[in-house]
């Protein structure tokens, strides 16, 4: 008796692997937007960001730069803790 082998279907493939990649991305895309939601309200946050992750606060500060033309977050950011580190 012959055992049918089901047929390689290219099309169905692709749907599968179009949705898991969209899957993952909309899961990047919430990831980034938390990082950005937590970097842009949280000054404390931003600190544990430079000390651990400080290429990625660059990238946060370069970004908004770029969209507000001025760097008064990084200044403000960077006079206060300076200070802080000084009173202690």
């Amino acid at each position: 008796m012959l055992i049918k082998q089901p047929k390689f279907n290219l099309v169905q493939k692709l749907k599968s692997n179009a949705k898991a990649f969209l899957i993952f991305e909309g899961v990047l895309l919430l990831g980034s937007y938390g990082l950005w939601r937590c970097m842009n309200t949280s000054q404390d946050f931003r600190y544990y960001m430079h000390r651990h992750f400080p290429s990625i606060l660059e990238s946060y500060y370069l970004v908004g730069e770029k969209l507000s033309g001025s760097d008064q977050l990084r200044r403000f950011d960077y006079t206060t803790w300076t200070q802080e580190c000084n009173e202690h």
